[in-house]
């Protein structure tokens, strides 16, 4: 009797992932008339700076990014095109393998298991839109996923090299996003409650922390052979701090309830903490039957600490913009899919219907196409990216610009670079965005970056001047402006303003 509901519910389990399969491959299969939105032109675009001009981080642009992050968008510009179509081919090539290792990782718990993990996880990814494609919190994820993957489950005294690879792949994601180093504390734990000897258990420790700190260390000597370390580090002392102080609505934190500010930006994760329910039933149905694998237990237990120590990452970086909780989701999922594997056995049954029932209510809740998709299917054309105030201003560069010439935008997130990005017009000094110009204006820091961007448009002249005026994202509170007397200055003495329109105005050299 056991053996045929099991059999059945293999069955059922089986035809609902090819249904979600299907669904999940017309979906992508769409998503490559998508554009490129949000910060994706903005990271585009600066490893475009890197593989058409040889640009070092920090030393030849000013970014509050990981290098990492640097290095991978112009990687994958290199291979795939800076494009529109070239960025949607990157993601989805990013999103085939995130899904396979995850379909890899979840193997020992079964095929049917391991093949829901992976196509529930593509259909959340998906339901975002553009605006989550290649994020960063994306980008960790297949990294993450080969740490887990190559991470010795078992002896660790035959597997050193294993060690020290798979804290190298957890180092790789961390210079890409910082928080998701917070996984090496849960690494580690593994390897010091193991059942070795204590030299043992210090020796690989040690080893995996060399792994991590290997693209730390490599990325130092380039950026140090590049002459851009004192750049990077005055990025990370001095302008890191100022940035951490604001929060997700865009306000410098109140130092008198900071710490409750930070906290109540925890329920910007909304429905999405529904996946906590079946991710929880998974997690002690894996844990507290014996007869699963010790190896199933123990990536149980590394599936929990994921979702963890995303949570902190979350609270740590203080936005709770809806990217960031992509790792946070994607470890719930993991463990929701993980979870399945109790049908295999029908033990603990008040602990499986619990599950299902969970597991179920939230797929219907919460696994919707994207607004996109929607549009899509309706035979509507998709929406420009800012509502066509990218290809007005990059027909105006391409027009107007000549080799050599270049172009400064003052902006942040409303499309100028995306337009620089579609014209390929180089930029003129080393600030891509004027958001940091605002806020903590009376801080030696932000005082500095001020008088380098005047100074650095004396002495480039640009061709074009790309500013952003009226309805744009602001930081607001102690210490902000939205003026800048000796920026408006140089532009009216020095440009004449040939066009205003849609929010903004492009300002052309006398």
């Amino acid at each position: 009797m056991k053996l045929q509901t099991a059999k059945a519910s293999s069955r059922v389990l089986g035809a609902i992932n090819s249904l979600l399969s299907l669904f999940l491959i017309a979906e992508a299969y769409l998503s490559l008339q998508w554009r490129i939105v949000h910060d994706g032109p903005i990271l585009f675009y600066m490893g475009w700076l890197i593989r058409k001009f040889g640009y070092i981080p920090f030393r030849d642009f000013f970014d509050m990014n990981m290098p990492g992050a640097h290095w991978i968008s112009a990687l994958l510009g290199a291979v795939f095109g800076f494009s529109d179509p070239g960025y949607r081919r990157a993601d989805l090539f990013i999103l085939a393998i995130t899904l396979l290792l995850i379909f890899l990782w979840l193997r020992s718990f079964g095929y049917l298991p391991a093949w829901s993990a992976a196509v529930v996880f593509g259909l959340v990814y998906l339901q975002y839109g553009p605006g989550m494609s290649l994020q960063r919190e994306f980008l960790i994820l297949p990294l993450l996923l080969a740490m887990l993957i190559i991470f010795p489950m078992r002896d660790l005294s035959k597997e050193l090299r294993r060690l020290i690879v798979s804290g190298f792949f957890l180092g790789l994601a961390a210079m890409i996003k910082p928080q998701s180093g917070l996984l090496i504390f849960v690494l580690i734990s593994v390897i010091l409650f193991s059942k070795q000897e204590r030299k043992q258990k210090i020796l690989h420790a040690s080893l995996f922390i060399l792994g991590c700190g290997l693209p730390f260390l490599t990325s130092i000597i380039y950026l140090g052979l590049n002459n851009a370390l004192p750049d990077f580090f005055e990025t990370a002392t001095r302008y890191w701090p100022l940035y951490t102080e604001i929060n997700g609505r865009l306000e410098i934190n109140g130092s008198a309830n900071h710490f409750f500010e930070i906290l109540d930006g925890v329920k910007s994760i909304g429905l999405k903490s529904l996946w906590l329910f079946p991710a929880g039933f998974g997690f002690f149905s894996i844990i507290k039957n014996k007869s699963h694998l010790y190896e199933n237990r123990l990536k149980a237990a590394l599936m929990a600490g994921g979702v963890v120590s995303s949570l902190i990452g979350v609270i740590i970086a203080n936005k709770y913009w809806e990217y960031h909780w992509l790792p946070f989701i994607f470890f719930l999922i993991l463990l929701s899919s993980a979870g399945l594997y109790t049908f295999n056995t029908l033990a603990h049954r008040l602990m499986v219907w619990a599950f299902t029932v969970s597991l179920i209510l939230v797929m219907i809740i919460l696994l919707k196409p994207s607004n996109e998709f929607w549009l899509q299917m309706n035979g509507q054309e998709l929406p420009p990216p800012q509502g066509g105030r990218v290809d007005e201003i990059a027909n105006y560069l391409e027009k107007n610009l000549q080799p050599g010439d270049t172009v400064q935008p003052l902006d942040w997130s409303n499309g100028a670079v995306h337009a620089m990005l579609t014209a390929k017009a180089r930029l003129a000094t080393r600030y891509l965005y004027d958001f940091h110009f605002y806020h903590h204006i009376s801080n030696p820091e932000i005082q500095h970056l001020r008088q380098d961007l005047i100074v650095n448009l004396t002495l480039s002249k640009p061709k074009i001047i790309i500013q952003f005026i009226g309805d744009r994202p602001w930081v607001n509170g102690p210490d902000t402006s939205r003026e800048f007397p000796e920026l408006q200055q140089f532009v009216n003495d020095n440009y004449l303003l040939d066009i205003e329109k849609n929010g903004y105005r492009l300002w052309l050299r006398k």
